[in-house]
Parts: structure tokens; sequence; C-alpha cells
């Protein structure tokens, strides 16, 4: 996002800083009512919820273009569907991410849940930190803005809208392992 704020809108560092923190520490907010679902036992229907969610935010973010907002002013009017799309993007994501960390604990051996927790950063942090920095480089190279740098001569590519739309897809397929797991989480409950 960060990338795509500087590089294809326009926003300098300091303003992408502001334009992504504001909406996404109030979304952060959205644990507290998660946490009492969770305490409920509700982890399927939030994580479903919270699937839909976060596609909801990238579908919000996919059609901005440049000429749509006004880098030059942090909260100007026009800006308004940037800031609303990535908090409801890190609505989903922190409702998804917290349910998935509170199911999981749920699930490991009480006497051997440090040995249990390496699954969680490979499947988590490994796995999305190589796959995600790879889908991205396809999908930045082959869909998004280029531009012959002027210093060293080489082509550089911009990420542009479809970077959401990609990730919406792929958030999307997320729906098969909740949905498979419905079943397993209704009988050990």
């Amino acid at each position: 996002i960060g990338n795509y704020l500087i590089y294809y809108i326009g926003f300098t560092a300091d303003k992408m800083g502001i334009v992504e923190a504001v909406p996404l520490v109030l979304s952060m907010l959205t644990a507290i009512p998660v946490s009492k679902l969770l305490n409920s036992n509700k982890h399927i229907s939030i994580a479903l919820c919270a699937v839909v969610t976060n596609v909801i935010g990238l579908f919000i973010l996919f059609p901005v273009k440049p000429e749509m907002v006004d880098p030059s002013v942090i909260f100007a009017p026009t800006n308004f569907r940037l800031f609303f799309g990535i908090f409801v993007l890190g609505m989903g994501y922190i409702a998804f991410l917290q349910t998935m960390k509170v199911w999981a604990k749920q699930l490991y051996p009480a006497d051997s849940r440090g040995q249990y927790e390496g699954i969680w950063i490979l499947f988590f942090v490994l796995i999305p930190m190589i796959g995600g920095s790879l889908m991205g480089q396809w999908v930045v190279q082959s869909s998004g803005e280029t531009y012959i740098n002027a210093e060293s001569g080489k082509t550089e590519y911009i990420p542009n809208g479809n970077i959401f739309l990609v990730g919406a897809c792929i958030v999307i397929l997320s729906l098969i392992p909740v949905l498979m797991s419905r079943n397993y989480f209704k009988k050990r409950m």
C-alpha cells in the first residue's frame, strides 16, 4: 500500500504514513468487539465476516486513480475513499488475524503450545512474506505502470490498483479452508 500511495497516487512518504496510519489505527479498535465474539466461540462467523470485509476494502481501493485524489492535502475530501478503503481493509485483516491466532492457540495441545507457535510463524509470516513478495512483483511487472529511471536507465515498475484486485482474489480463496473447517470446529465445541 505504501508504494502504491507514494509512486502511483503521488503522496510524499510522510503524508503516505499518515494516510495509511490513521485508518489502520482506527481499524484496530475493532479488536475489542471481535474479542468479545471470540469469547463466545464465534470463530467461523468472525473469520467469514473478516474475509468479506477485507475483500470489500480491497474493492474500494481497486478503482482509485491518481486523478481522483489530492496528494498535496492529506485530509482532502477527495481522499476519503482512500481512508475508508484502508480502514475497511484493516478491519478485515485485523479481525481475521485475531481470530486465526486465538483459534489456533485453542487447538494447540496445552502442554506444548510453544512448539506449535513455529507452525503459526511458518504459515502467517514466512510463506506470506516470500509468496506475497513474489506475487506482488509479478502483478506489478505484468500490469503496473512503468517508466525509465533517468539515473540508471532501467525500467521501473509502479504498482497500480490491480494489486488490490489480485489481493481480493487471493483473500477470497481463504474462504475454502475456513468453510472446510466449519464442521471440524463444531465437533470440537
